[in-house]
């Protein structure tokens, strides 16, 4: 049993929608958490783990294991499809354990997108207007589906 366990029911419990929850260390999300970064709306595809919301964010530290790190991660996620954890990695969460592991493999490769663009000196991101015509676009892009788009992934942005 995984010493997060605590995190995992914490999401199940705030989140009815969800019935997968991945937690990992993967490099790119582990150095930016390391250095508590928020991952901003530097690609439109932020808004796949971000929800609602211009970010995806680090949910600050706690010793790992503890009922304060679950609360926070709980919180840092939100409505969205996960967070990173100050110091320590990430959490994704999905439909299904399928859809959380696709969020952690993206929350991964964006985390990479951003390391490398902060190492040119910064991203322009994008605003409000910008994302919510992205969101509003996912819902008919790519394969058509009982009259809706799949949206990028796994549709979470419908």
């Amino acid at each position: 049993p995984s010493s997060e366990v605590g995190l995992h029911s914490g999401i199940y419990k705030a989140r009815p929608d969800v019935n997968g929850v991945v937690h990992t260390h993967s490099n790119f999300a582990s150095v930016l958490a390391c250095a508590r970064r928020d991952v901003p709306t530097f690609h439109y595809s932020v808004a796949e783990i971000a929800g609602d919301t211009d970010v995806v964010r680090c949910a600050p530290y706690h010793t790992y294991g503890t009922p304060e790190l679950a609360r926070a991660v709980v919180e840092a996620v939100g409505g969205g499809q996960g967070c990173l954890m100050a110091n320590h990695g990430q959490a994704t969460c999905g439909s299904d354990l399928e859809a959380a592991l696709y969020y952690a493999l993206r929350l991964e490769n964006l985390c990479m997108q951003y390391t490398h663009v902060l190492a040119i000196g910064g991203a322009c991101n994008l605003g409000k207007e910008e994302m919510d015509a992205c969101r509003e676009r996912d819902k008919t892009y790519g394969q058509v589906e009982e009259g809706g788009g799949t949206g990028h992934g796994l549709g979470c942005c419908k």
